[in-house]
């Protein structure tokens, strides 16, 4: 059969006019991954030298981007870097001499500008919301390919164009073949390439190459989405109550036109109106403890965001109108709508003695409880024995002090994995070692809580407060094994029954269970601050 080849190209030239530049991904150096000898390379060229650079075809770029002094003339000679005749590189080739492996390197004010970070082969950035987005990336023949709207808003920013230089060729043993086409230029507004062909070296055969330039403008500087060209943020209508014919009331939530206490915007609802959503609101950050926190009421994304929360009560939390305006990225209020209901349930009395009264007031959640007591235990024994009753959790296992809160939803799977957290961030974690070595006593290879209970009894600590201590860390931890390895059934209600969450568990409420397991090993820790520092 008859070899087909593309002797003129047509597929490589309709690829360049349409595709190349263009896409969600772009290649921006290297060698294309086809069957054809494809080479790119892009560049940033200044508006006043584009022109030029089209029609230099023919051109020499190094793309090693060297750095040094150049020489004009015989005596002008000058240091330069960066800019070269209005080029500017945007991707360099590292060349070291076949003593190191070569490799392609991205501008480094491409990553500064979005603030990227390198993880294996990929680059990613972190946008003002939290979302990470990968924006460069190595292909396995260490070509690199970038994400087509940061290279176009790193172009705008800028005020330069994004130029490619390109280089097709197309090879073959057989003879010329007639229907290849002369050699000929071709110009036009944004593409200017040389078609020609000729005999290989060997003279046993032939090739055709296709080498040019193509030139695609940068936006304008207000489309680079950074900062002073940042889209003005379009606030939500969020609902805030009923009419007398019960139709909702949606107000806002630009704080810019809400009312305050200095009578900003008279007859306009009040920045600190209260909105209510479904607890499970929470879920979508929860999930994500590697990116979110939920800490003493502050929901926060990093350092990019933070709103305040009254999380107080079972079923549903509230926010302030006005926080919502002032605190929450424009991209989190389409999941925020979805969970927003209209509510009777008033703010919490710790939120209103922090907020409206300027009072100290600790948080009533049982969960919150249960956190202060537990970093108050591990703060006064560190003090005084100079190490943690319960060790620090293993990085990997952190999720679990962001999951230990009241469940959001009333359902068993809920229930399940706050037994689990919390045997991870207690029994699991009890520093036997230290025990241990304070206590000899405890023989090694003593299980947690039996070296605990032998180490408090030595310190003169009746038995029946030891076991009323122990009792509830053995629960928690009976709880998470019952609940994980066996199937719901007879065994796991007479633990429950033991517990004493029987009959709540019976009626599926699971908000009020995980209540009664806060406030048991909030209670040991209480008795463990009793007598252990007369607290």
């Amino acid at each position: 059969m008859k070899e087909t080849i593309d002797y003129n190209q047509i597929k490589n030239i309709e690829f360049i006019k349409n595709d190349l530049g263009n896409g969600l991904w772009v290649q921006v150096c290297g060698f294309l991954d086809n069957d054809n000898d494809a080479f790119v390379f892009a560049v940033l060229v200044s508006k006043e030298k584009t022109d030029k650079f089209l029609k230099d075809v023919g051109g020499h770029l190094n793309f090693s981007d060297p750095v040094g002094f150049v020489q004009y003339g015989n005596k002008h000679i000058e240091y330069q870097y960066k800019d070269f005749g209005g080029i500017q590189y945007f991707v360099r080739e590292r060349y070291f001499h076949g003593i190191r492996k070569d490799f392609y390197e991205l501008s480094d004010e491409f990553l500064l500008l979005f603030n990227a970070y390198k993880d294996t082969n990929k680059y990613f950035a972190i946008e003002e919301d939290g979302d990470v987005i990968e924006i460069a990336k190595y292909l396995d023949n260490g070509s690199l390919v970038v994400n087509n709207v940061y290279l176009r808003r790193f172009a705008a920013a800028k005020q330069m164009n994004i130029g490619y230089i390109f280089d097709f060729r197309v090879s073959s043993s057989l003879e010329m073949d007639s229907s290849i086409k002369p050699n000929y230029n071709f110009e036009d507004t944004n593409i200017n390439y040389e078609f020609y062909s000729g005999s290989n070296a060997l003279g046993n055969g032939f090739f055709t190459r296709l080498n040019g330039r193509k030139i695609i403008e940068c936006g304008k500087r207000e489309t680079c989405g950074l900062w002073p060209f940042i889209n003005k943020k379009k606030y939500a209508n969020f609902k805030v109550g009923f009419n007398s014919d019960g139709t909702g009331i949606e107000c806002n939530c630009n704080p810019d036109y809400l009312d305050n206490y200095f009578n900003a915007n008279p007859g306009n609802y009040h920045y600190l109106t209260p909105v209510a959503f479904k607890k499970e609101v929470l879920k979508k950050y929860l999930d994500h403890p590697d990116k979110y926190n939920f800490e003493n009421n502050r929901l926060s994304c990093g350092s990019l965001w933070g709103i305040e929360i009254d999380a107080a009560h079972e079923d549903v939390v509230l926010v302030y109108l006005g926080d919502l305006g002032r605190d929450l990225p424009e991209s989190e209020y389409q999941h925020w709508l979805s969970y927003n209901i209209v509510t009777n349930e008033g703010l919490s009395k710790s939120t209103i003695e922090r907020d409206f009264f300027g009072m100290f007031s600790e948080s009533t959640n049982p969960d919150d409880v249960f956190k202060q007591k537990f970093n108050l235990v591990n703060d006064k024994w560190n003090k005084k024995y100079g190490w943690k009753l319960f060790l620090d959790l293993k990085e990997e296992d952190n999720y679990c002090y962001t999951k230990a809160i009241m469940p959001l939803i009333n359902e068993q799977h809920e229930f399940d994995e706050l037994c689990l957290v919390l045997s991870k961030i207690t029994v699991d974690s009890i520093n036997i070692k230290s025990l241990e070595a304070r206590d000899p006593s405890i023989l090694k290879g003593t299980k947690s809580l039996a070296a605990l209970k032998t180490y408090l009894l030595n310190e003169g600590i009746e038995e029946t407060i030891v076991d009323e201590i122990v009792i509830s860390f053995r629960n928690v931890q009976s709880l998470r094994s019952e609940q994980a390895g066996h199937r719901k059934g007879s065994e796991l209600n007479k633990l429950y029954k033991k517990v004493g969450i029987l009959e709540l568990v019976d009626r599926q409420d699971f908000i009020q269970s995980s209540r009664l397991i806060f406030e048991s090993l909030s209670k040991s820790l209480s008795l463990i601050l009793k007598y252990c520092f007369n607290d």
